[in-house]
């Protein structure tokens, strides 16, 4: 089980092939822990939050860049959201004034 991180070893040609892409080397670690969170966001493995923590951002941060990237912010079955519309039309009705 880890309890301190995650180390991911790569080999020098790959840091250069990165670092001529434009990702800095410090910078690395960061930019693989948000890959790793938005891939498991995407997957439904981490929910939004959980992926923001792993990223290492504000979850309103995270929120803005999975929207950027086209990944949807809310993925529910069609069933599911049928269930939620009624849901939220009978708590309508009931708050009417008479």
């Amino acid at each position: 089980m880890l309890e301190d991180g995650l180390v991911i070893e790569l080999n020098r040609k790959l840091i250069e092939h990165l670092k001529a892409g434009g990702v800095a080397e410090e910078d690395l670690s960061q930019e693989a822990a948000a890959a790793l969170a938005r891939a498991l966001y995407g997957r439904r493995i981490l929910s939004l939050g959980l992926a923001a923590e792993l990223a290492n951002v504000p979850r309103d941060e995270f929120v803005a860049d999975v929207a950027r990237r086209g990944l949807p912010l809310i993925d529910l079955p069609a069933e599911e959201i049928e269930r939620e519309l009624e849901a939220v039309d009978a708590l309508l009705r009931r708050k009417k004034p008479k």
